[in-house]
């Protein structure tokens, strides 16, 4: 009589194992788009990018506990090793290294403009700071562009 629940367990398990790679290889793709919308320099694509990757990781999410809970309920020798479980943790480290290159790209980008900003303010970049109440620094004897 176990058997049947066994094996009814496992379909459901191979079922929401599928479903995540369907889902963290899409996470991948929208990961892909977002990193190209960031080196394209196109907001509009950006936010549309991180918007579906952000609902994309919500529903992997939700699948992931989904699939935890299942694991929980089984016995440590009735848990499936296979093909599907290797495939999920490809795709899983593939979207780590794209997350993080697209961590990188943004961070660049975010120097980029506080250097930038930092110019038209008529600070030496890399100078800018804040004193101990929280006030930006101000140089001196630079004048601001805005009114020069």
């Amino acid at each position: 009589m176990n058997a049947p629940a066994h094996t009814a367990g496992a379909d459901e398990l191979n079922r929401v194992l599928a479903q995540e790679i369907q889902a963290a290889g899409h996470l991948l793709r929208l990961l892909e788009d977002e990193h190209a919308a960031l080196r394209g320099d196109d907001p509009d694509r950006l936010l549309e990018a991180v918007a579906a990757k952000e609902r994309c990781a919500q529903s992997l999410e939700r699948l992931t506990r989904r699939h935890r809970a299942l694991l929980a309920g089984r016995a440590a020798d009735t848990v499936p090793e296979d093909a599907l479980g290797e495939e999920l943790q490809r795709l899983a480290e593939a979207c780590r290294r794209q997350n993080a290159a697209n961590g990188r790209l943004v961070e660049a980008r975010r120097r980029h403009a506080e250097q930038a900003l930092a110019i038209l303010r008529g600070q030496s970049p890399g100078t800018a700071g804040y004193d101990p109440r929280g006030r930006p620094l101000m140089p001196t004897a630079s004048r601001d562009l805005s009114k020069a």
